[in-house]
This record gives structure tokens, C-alpha cells and sequence, in this order.
């Protein structure tokens, strides 16, 4: 059977399977590059929020510095986090003589801290370790 232009109805069955799994193929593609996008997205909001928010740990350190344990919890941004801190080394300067009191200065103490640190942005959740100093 011949269609108006001379094509077989086969010849038209082939091309159209052609063309369906084409536009297919092309939908799947263009999903995973959609997903793919969501993902990185994420993981630059991610990223840059917890460099924000390690110095905010930072400070909360170095205002418990008296301390040898230090906890905290929130949400920066679209992260919800919690750390929890502990001293694994202090180290003290020798102290510093004044020559017009010929007094003993108080040196600062340098504390080196573990941090655990646990953030959640949606439903993804990740956890770092590091080490921070305080004085």
C-alpha cells in the first residue's frame, strides 16, 4: 500500500519509531541534565554556607574559651546544622616580662578545638570534622 507521496506504510512505521525513540532519548537526556543542575545548585548553596558558618563557629569558640566544650545548633540559611566542640590541646606562651614594672605579663592560652560539625539542606545530610583555634 502506497501513501500520497509514495512512501510504504512501512517505510512510515519505521520513521515514526525512529522519531518517537529519538524525542525519547532526547527527554531522557535532558531530565538528567535537570537533575544534574538541581544537584550542583545545591551543593553551591551548600558549600558556601558552611564556609559562612565556620566562622560563626569560630566565634562562639573563642567566646567559650574558658570552656573545653563547646555545643551549638541552628539554621543559616537554608542549612540546618549542630557542632560540638572539644579542646584536644592547649598550649601556653611563655610569659612575657615588662621591663618598666618588672612584672610577669599574662600570656593568652591557644586552644586547638575538634569540631563535628552536622548540616542538612533538604533531605541531604553531611557531616565534617575539623580543628579550629581559639585564644
Amino acid at each position: 500500500m502506497r501513501i500520497a507521496s509514495g512512501f510504504t506504510l512501512m517505510e512510515v512505521l519505521i520513521a515514526s519509531f525512529i522519531l518517537f525513540i529519538s524525542l525519547g532519548t532526547a527527554t531522557m537526556v535532558l531530565n538528567g541534565a535537570v537533575i544534574a543542575n538541581d544537584k550542583a545548585a545545591q551543593a553551591v548553596v551548600e558549600s558556601s554556607s558552611v564556609i559562612l558558618l565556620l566562622d560563626r563557629i569560630n566565634h562562639e569558640l573563642k567566646s567559650q574559651h574558658k570552656q573545653s566544650e563547646a555545643q551549638g545548633n541552628g539554621k543559616f540559611r537554608e542549612l540546618d546544622f549542630s557542632w560540638n566542640a572539644r579542646v584536644i590541646q592547649e598550649i601556653a606562651p611563655p610569659a612575657a616580662v615588662s621591663d618598666a614594672d618588672d612584672k610577669v605579663a599574662a600570656a593568652a592560652v591557644v586552644k586547638t578545638w575538634q569540631v563535628d560539625l552536622n548540616v542538612r539542606l533538604g533531605n541531604r545530610q553531611q557531616s565534617f570534622e575539623y580543628k579550629e583555634i581559639s585564644w
